[in-house]
């Protein structure tokens, strides 16, 4: 039902705007020859209100369905909604067993806000992808026994950086302060050692700068700023 519901609407119509055409058009610049990788652009203008996450997998969906439609700049708002339901599905079984995710997977299938997102050529439905991700790994990390700690938050990290390229530094934050939330709440100083911080800031910071310094090149602090 849930697979089914994900794909209604998706081939039924053209762009709405006005944030579709936008993100759309976006993603297919990305294919004009000569295009860099680290810089959206819109009308040949540098886009830069958000990370290129988003657009490069509107620019690979367009690769794989033949050419820039809107079908095709929507499915991948309909795959990250449905990695999302799945990190749902997974992190409900692990907190509260198996009958509270499949329900916990069909309110958020149902509630208007996500299957807006999900039916939309937005960057939002990414965000949200990586951000559950995030959360479901962290939980895993600050419940895990001391010796397996070390990958899970660094494959945490990894769903912060993805975070970060879907919206900027909003993706981390969230995350961050859950993570504080809980260290506060449980009192457990040591897990702030378990969490190897610095390995997080090299993951997430690498990304970001890696990407802050394609930007540079490009087009020098103007970009960045």
């Amino acid at each position: 039902m849930i697979l089914a519901l994900s794909f209604v609407g998706i081939f039924d119509h053209d762009l709405w705007p006005s944030d579709e055409p936008r993100v759309a058009e976006i993603g297919r610049e990305f294919l004009d020859e000569g295009a860099s990788l680290a810089v959206p652009r819109l009308n040949g203008k540098p886009f830069l209100e958000k990370p290129p996450l988003y657009f490069w997998c509107v620019a690979l969906s367009y690769k794989v369905f033949g050419g820039p439609s809107a079908s095709a700049a929507r499915l991948p708002s309909v795959f990250f909604g449905l990695g999302t339901l799945l990190f749902t599905y997974l992190l409900a079984r692990k907190m509260y067993g198996r009958n509270s995710a499949l329900w916990s997977c069909m309110v958020l299938a149902l509630s208007a806000e996500f299957f807006s997102i999900t039916h939309k050529s937005l960057v939002d439905s990414s965000l949200v992808f990586f951000v559950t991700g995030t959360v479901y790994w962290l939980y895993l990390a600050l419940t895990a026994e001391k010796d397996t700690k070390g990958i899970l938050y660094a494959v945490c990290y990894i769903f912060a950086t993805g975070a970060f390229f879907s919206k900027g530094f909003l993706g981390v934050a969230f995350p961050a302060v859950l993570f504080i939330c809980w260290i506060l709440w449980t009192r457990d100083w040591d897990e702030i050692k378990s969490a190897r911080l610095w390995i997080g800031f090299f993951i997430v910071g690498a990304g970001i700068g890696l990407w802050f310094f394609a930007l540079w090149k490009e087009g020098s602090w103007e970009y960045i700023g």
